[in-house]
């Protein structure tokens, strides 16, 4: 394929990737959102069947990922360059028309803040330090103990 003829159309379809992927990783972030609003509702049918659609989006992620990077490869490839080469690399390399670099800039941006607020709300689903809970009697009740019920009732 001549190069000069595929880059356009490569790009057209990087840029459909990009779209998607984007998509997925707000698709998992809404389904994290109510996966809370079931835990703080202590709604545990609902905690227990999100986590099969959550496990599916990270499916969809993952898959949206690896077609965007089998894109990236294949433009990467028609530019001559090695396939992993990343986007700082590429952008430069592209016809004049395709290098929007202003766009790209806040598109990587908006992309990365939203990798890190899904980060920051893993991190409040998965605490480093486990919250403190009291049992029946209000007493405090130790996390490991808390954590094999947790097992226990997914089981």
């Amino acid at each position: 394929m001549n190069s000069d003829a595929a880059i356009p159309q490569l790009l057209l379809k990087l840029i459909e990737k990009l779209r998607d992927e984007l998509h997925q990783y707000g698709e998992m972030l809404a389904l994290l959102e109510q996966q809370q609003e079931s835990v703080m509702a202590r709604a545990a049918d609902d905690v227990l069947n999100s986590v099969a659609a959550i496990n599916e989006q990270m499916n969809n992620v993952q898959a949206a990922r690896l077609e965007r990077e089998s894109c990236q490869n294949e433009i990467a490839r028609n530019l001559r360059q090695p396939a992993q080469t990343g986007f700082a690399q590429l952008i430069p390399l592209l016809p004049e028309k395709f290098r929007v670099q202003r766009r790209a800039r806040q598109n990587h941006l908006l992309l990365s803040r939203s990798l890190q607020m899904m980060q920051q709300f893993m991190n409040t689903l998965i605490p480093a330090n486990p919250p403190t809970t009291y049992n029946g009697e209000g007493n405090l009740q130790s996390t490991p103990k808390a954590a094999q019920l947790l097992y226990e009732g997914v089981g």
